[in-house]
Formats: structure tokens, sequence, C-alpha cells
């Protein structure tokens, strides 16, 4: 496993995503119910920490960002504190432990980001939205962003964006099982 890399400079800001892994044995199964999955997605702070707890059907190792069957993001200790090491001006993670039990029984604590303030990151007059309200095809505002090193996707908050120094950084470690995603961004 590795980060991908890319040749061309990097943008300023990136979504972070797990490597899709083809081997289904390699996409972390939850263990909590469904409902934990949908108050990750809700803001504010939870008062309660909830038991987050995934299996890892693969004899192969676990990576530094897990893709998880539920969508939550679920990092290591070496991925958060590069998170906590570059945190912008606005930026805000609560912390929440993840267990990932690994086929021989082995038990990993991994951490999962929860970003308890949704920020309004979308450029309006650019983005195409729903009769919803909802956002169609987003496009980010680079004035909104600015304060920001590691937040999530308006609307998606499982989501992750990091800026380029993050993403530097995570390359810098050796990060494993991450991949940088092009984000849509305008003024």
């Amino acid at each position: 496993m590795e980060v991908r890399k890319r040749m061309a400079p990097r943008p300023e800001h990136v979504e972070i995503t797990a490597i899709v892994q083809s081997d289904p044995r390699r996409v972390a199964m939850p263990l909590h119910p469904r409902a934990t999955t949908r108050r990750l997605r809700a803001p504010g702070l939870l008062n309660e920490t909830p038991n987050l707890e995934w299996s890892w059907g693969s004899p192969e190792q676990v990576g530094d960002l897990v893709m998880t069957a539920d969508g939550i993001r679920l990092v290591s200790s070496r991925v958060r504190d590069v998170f906590d090491t570059h945190l912008g001006a606005d930026d805000e993670i609560q912390w929440l432990p993840g267990i990932i039990t690994r086929s021989d029984g082995t038990v990993m604590t991994h951490w999962v980001p929860h970003f308890p303030v949704h920020h309004d990151l979308l450029n309006r007059e650019l983005s195409t939205f729903g009769p919803s309200g909802l956002p169609i095809l987003y496009v980010l505002s680079e004035v909104k962003l600015a304060r920001h090193a590691v937040t999530a996707l308006p609307g998606n908050p499982l989501t992750t964006i990091i800026a380029a120094p993050v993403a530097d950084a995570l390359v810098d470690l050796g990060a494993t099982g991450i991949e940088f995603m092009d984000l849509a961004i305008g003024p």
C-alpha cells in the first residue's frame, strides 16, 4: 500500500480518500449500528463517544486511511498527528476512537475525525443546486477555504478536504492507503 502521488503541482486543497480496493476483504465492515453513521453526518459535538467498530477480513496490513463500507473516515494515529499539526484557524475536529478487529483477532485502534461545525465552503454562484436545495454539482470557494487545512465537504461531512501542506506531509510520512482527488474550486 502507498500514497498515490501526483506528478503535477498539487492544488491548494484536495479531497483525501482511501484507495479503492477490489478485494472486499480490504474494506472494513461496520459492526456498529447504521444510526451511528447518520449521527456522524450531523453537526455538533458528541457528548457520548459512540462504539465505532469494524472487522478487517484481509491478512494484509491495515492502512493509514481505511476504506470502510459505511463511508466513515478511519485514520491511523500517524494521520491524526498530521491533521492536528496542520489545523487551520477555523478547523475543528472531535477525534473518536475506532476499533478494527483483524481476521486473526488482533485489535487495532484508529481514529474517526468528526467535524462538529459544518462550514459553508461553496461558491454559490458556480455550484448547481437541485430542487431540494442540496448541491448537485458543487464548486468550493477559494476564499472560504483560505482558513481551512482539514475540513469536511458541505453536505457530506464524511468527506475530508485537506490543504496542500497537509497532503505533502502525508506523502513525506509515507502514509498508506491514501489517494488525493482534485476538487472544483472557484473564487
